[in-house]
């Protein structure tokens, strides 16, 4: 998955090495920093758009039993998450949440907590 950064922030910490390298002793390094902050002004920008995080709107059952994303709409009810012990092969069951909507892949807030 691509990383995305704050170009403003990252030029802000580049010109900030500048001030400590201003004699003729350090040119090339000062040179080097110049390059590197002409590189960052010219990388070309990527098409970001920040998501909100979505919620389970379920009503009718509790969130570990049904979920509804408030996004997309997908209604899904009835899943487990399945283990089975490697030694005799016992199966277990658990409650399970979704973190992200199977559907549209919107990031769930889960409860009260802000994610």
């Amino acid at each position: 998955m691509a990383e995305h950064i704050d170009r403003d922030a990252l030029k802000d910490r580049v010109a900030g090495f500048v001030p400590l390298f201003v004699d003729e002793s350090n040119k090339a390094y000062l040179d080097g920093l110049t390059d590197a902050y002409t590189l960052i002004c010219q990388a070309p920008a990527a098409d970001v758009v920040e998501r909100e995080t979505g919620k389970n709107v379920a009503t009718e059952y509790d969130d570990c039993d049904q979920f509804v994303c408030s996004e997309c709409g997908i209604e899904l009810q009835d899943w487990h998450r399945v283990e089975r012990d490697e030694d005799d092969g016992d199966v277990t069951y658990h409650e399970y949440r979704f973190r992200f909507c199977p559907n549209c892949g919107m990031k769930i807030k889960e409860g009260d907590e802000d994610v």
